[in-house]
């Protein structure tokens, strides 16, 4: 899952990015990132039974924030679309362009070796 935060001015931005500085590493995201910049979920009841909310642990999650170019710079398009569907997407279109380069290769090869009557 993924967010989009867009700031005012640059200082708050520059602020929160110094906050979550120590983000994009894994082991210091697991261990050093204080609670309070963690994403704390709602506690639901588990089917078991069980009383009482689990530890803060497990319901409090570390956040990676990395700084990102202009919203308005954005390619918004196939955001919603799975990686694996976009892979298999593209590699459609290749082969679809593939075969049209070949039709185009041998239809310019027909047509020249009609024009020369010795093939």
């Amino acid at each position: 899952m993924g967010a989009f935060v867009v700031f005012w001015c640059e200082r708050t931005r520059d602020a929160v990015l110094g906050q979550y500085g120590w983000s994009r590493s894994w082991c210091c995201r697991a261990c050093c990132q204080p609670r309070r910049l963690r994403l704390k979920l709602p506690f639901e009841e588990s089917s078991d039974n069980s009383e009482g909310p689990p530890d803060e642990e497990e319901i409090a999650f570390p956040l990676v924030v990395e700084p990102t170019q202009d919203p308005s710079l954005q390619l918004w398009q196939n955001m919603d679309v799975k990686p694996l569907l976009r892979t298999a997407r593209s590699c459609v279109m290749g082969a679809c362009r593939l075969m049209v380069m070949i039709i185009i290769f041998f239809a310019q090869t027909l047509e020249r070796c009609a024009a020369c009557d010795f093939c």
